[in-house]
């Protein structure tokens, strides 16, 4: 039996390493091929180097054009990425996840037999610390299982797992001297596995009324939630990770730079910077405008191309398109989409062409407006070559 526990202690000890040495040999490289395809496939090395290396830019230009896209990978695409996921960044955040890991399985297991352990267990660490333990342990074997197959096991999320195990062992054990010896286990496991940032707010809270303090400020990066796409906390915190907490910052942020140090993929990029910058000028006002087909910039300044009689974007295979859709442009009324768009965000007409003038022109919307443009072609370039399949 001894034996039988010190070796399932060393096998769930080192879940954690070893799921981050088979990410590192086998997922890192795919996930490097997989941006390279997407930055090449959309025409974005010129951004790209423009950029994050304007110094360099002018020189990457001078080269041929037949080598430009084989320099862009080998001198500057592979070199940023290698630095982003250096072992080294890895070293210190696996390191103390797997010794936190393996403290707190050899006090958890050693309550099953307490010969394997050095110490009379039961009085140095409670109970209900090591069921909290347990919770917070599978809770974060889950994370890592899910973030391996999205391909985003960044050193953060380790720091942020031994965190937790930390937090939420200590919170389990704090609430389970508060409840009936009998039901300590089962609710000491379920703060484990509760969300650490609800179990924050609720320690948070509760902490400040009992004192009479004021109320605590609130989850980092809970601001982001008005953004359509990140309610849920596990996508706001790969934003929170990289920096970006607020809308404001999301709103500005470099949308190249998001998509290197995320996993997200580009279209939802584009997408959730697009609904911040909206959403930074109009506020929840955005609610009522997405009943009218109106969810971000891209939308409201597309209207501009709508009120011309032609489709928002108009190259690649959406060329082909155009002239299919002209009847239905044709057809739209757009004074009266117009009055009906100002009436929702209370402006007048003149004030709302004037909007979307200088949102038209802003250039990270532009930018933004443009990368949109081509994942739309990209897409049907792919829909057309199915069909011909």
């Amino acid at each position: 039996m001894k034996i039988f526990i010190l070796l399932l202690t060393a096998l769930l000890t080192f879940v954690p390493l070893v799921m981050y040495l088979v990410y590192s040999i086998r997922r890192l490289d795919t996930r490097r091929q997989l941006l390279l395809q997407t930055l090449l496939t959309l025409g974005l090395d010129d951004a790209y180097i423009r950029i994050r290396h304007r110094q360099s830019y002018q020189i990457w230009r001078d080269i041929p054009e037949a080598e430009r896209k084989r320099k862009f990978e080998s001198d500057y695409f592979n070199k940023d990425f290698k630095a982003e996921t250096s072992n080294k960044d890895y070293l210190w955040p696996v390191t103390l996840m797997t010794i936190l890991s393996g403290a707190g399985w050899y006090f958890a297991l050693s309550r099953i037999n307490p010969e394997v352990s050095m110490a009379d267990v039961n009085q140095l660490i409670p109970e209900s610390f090591s069921w909290g333990f347990v919770g917070a342990f599978f809770a974060s074997l889950l994370t890592i299982i899910e973030e391996f197959r999205k391909y985003n096991l960044v050193p953060d999320l380790y720091y942020s797992l031994s965190y937790r195990l930390l937090f939420s062992s200590t919170t389990a054990f704090l609430v389970g001297n508060m409840l009936k010896d009998s039901l300590s286990p089962l609710v000491a496991f379920g703060i484990g596995l509760f969300p650490l940032e609800k179990t924050w707010d609720f320690i948070s809270q509760k902490t400040a009324q009992a004192v009479g303090a004021a109320k605590p400020e609130g989850e980092l990066g809970v601001e982001l939630a008005v953004i359509q796409g990140l309610e849920d906390s596990r996508n706001r915190q790969k934003f929170i990770d990289i920096g970006v907490t607020t809308v404001q910052s999301l709103a500005t942020a470099d949308p190249l730079l998001v998509i290197f140090q995320t996993t997200f993929p580009i279209r939802t990029v584009v997408d959730m910077i697009d609904k911040a910058i909206l959403y930074l000028y109009i506020g929840d006002r955005i609610q009522e405008l997405r009943k009218h087909g109106i969810n971000g910039v891209i939308e409201l300044v597309a209207l501009a191309k709508l009120i011309e009689k032609r489709p928002a974007f108009t190259g690649g295979v959406a060329a082909q398109e155009a002239e299919r859709l002209s009847v239905f442009f044709e057809q739209v009324n757009t004074e009266q989409l117009i009055r009906d768009v100002s009436k929702v965000l209370g402006q007048s007409e003149d004030e709302l062409r004037a909007f979307i003038y200088n949102l038209y022109y802003d250039p990270l919307v532009m930018f933004i407006y443009d990368v949109w443009g081509r994942y739309l072609g990209m897409e049907a370039q792919k829909a057309q070559a199915a069909a011909g399949e």
